[in-house]
């Protein structure tokens, strides 16, 4: 390789480092402002005390994406679940919003009570007392997502019988029922 191509190499790559980076100033001199953003915190306008743990496995996975869209990270779940989502708000008062780029929904207190997740995938917030109701409709329960979250597919689960959107708009006004008694 001559001298020419390896310089033409190394620029090229330098330029993909700084654009990974975000990082240097685009061309020009000027501060693109990319480096400098924030997200917001989402504990800002959901600021109920147990929303802690979920806004800290949100967290982890969060990749900061433009500012004023999905709170200003990249989308964490499939577009379409957002709208699903938001259609099983069972009273006008549920707060609507996203938690480090997951849509959620939230009492007028703040307690996040439901979310989406990757492709398929709503999460309730419920009592353990409620989960094996909940699974017989559908929901999973993996502890991996927090003691008191349930997961509801998106279409439904092999070997359940039930009608998938009228058990997740039940399951959802459960959650959200059971969000307002917490204080």
């Amino acid at each position: 390789m001559n001298l020419l191509r390896r310089i033409a190499l190394f620029k090229a790559r330098l330029r993909l480092a700084r654009w990974r980076s975000h990082a240097v100033p685009e061309s020009g001199g000027e501060d693109s402002g990319v480096a400098d953003f924030t997200p917001p915190d989402p504990a800002v306008e959901f600021p109920h005390p147990e929303n802690t743990s979920l806004f800290n496995r949100l967290k982890k996975y969060a990749r900061p994406g433009i500012p004023g869209v999905m709170g200003g990270y990249k989308a964490s779940a499939h577009p379409d679940l957002t709208e699903i989502l938001y259609d099983l708000a069972p009273d006008s008062a549920v707060k609507k919003g996203y938690a480090f780029g997951t849509a959620v929904m939230a009492t007028p207190t703040g307690l996040v009570f439901a979310h989406t997740g990757g492709t398929h995938y709503i999460f309730l917030k419920l009592r353990q007392g409620r989960f094996d109701e909940a699974r017989k409709d559908g929901g999973r329960f993996d502890p991996t997502y927090g003691d008191d979250w349930i997961e509801f597919r998106i279409g439904g689960r092999t070997g359940v019988s039930a009608d998938w959107k009228e058990s997740l708009a039940r399951w959802a006004k459960i959650s959200y029922q059971d969000g307002l008694s917490v204080r």
